[in-house]
């Protein structure tokens, strides 16, 4: 199933399956689009990798509750979809806290996350688990 990647907002998914977290769109109340657009990639059927850019930062308490609920309602789903989950910063201290965080993301749906300084590094990493044309 195709989806039309102007309709994504919060996921850059022109080089899908590569999906970029466009962290500019984290702003509140931005968990509605968040789920429909996982929605949208889960129903896709195809295999894809997720590449957060930077630092995550602090979303809304009613996003964070969307996305918990979604993320429980659909954890076997996205875990057959999502084959790693890779966050990009450069920063030492930074990087060493989102792997941290990651984690916590891996025992609680089974999804590899690893973080990286680059973007070399991160689609190094993808290829390895999803095919990059």
């Amino acid at each position: 199933m195709a989806f039309d990647a102007s309709t994504f907002v919060v996921h850059d998914v022109e080089w899908f399956p590569v999906v970029r977290v466009q962290s500019e769109a984290i702003r509140p109340g931005y968990a509605v689009q968040w789920v429909a657009e996982m929605n949208a990639l889960i129903a896709r059927g195809e295999p894809f990798a997720v590449i957060y850019v930077g630092a995550q930062s602090d979303e809304a308490h009613e996003d964070r509750k969307r996305r918990g609920i979604w993320l429980k309602q659909h954890a076997d789903a996205l875990a057959r979809m999502c084959k790693v989950l890779v966050t990009v910063e450069a920063d030492d201290a930074l990087r060493e806290g989102a792997r941290v965080s990651g984690r916590g993301v891996t025992r609680a749906f089974g999804i590899p996350h690893r973080a990286v300084a680059n973007w070399s590094e991160a689609l190094d990493i993808v290829s390895c688990r999803v095919e990059v044309n």
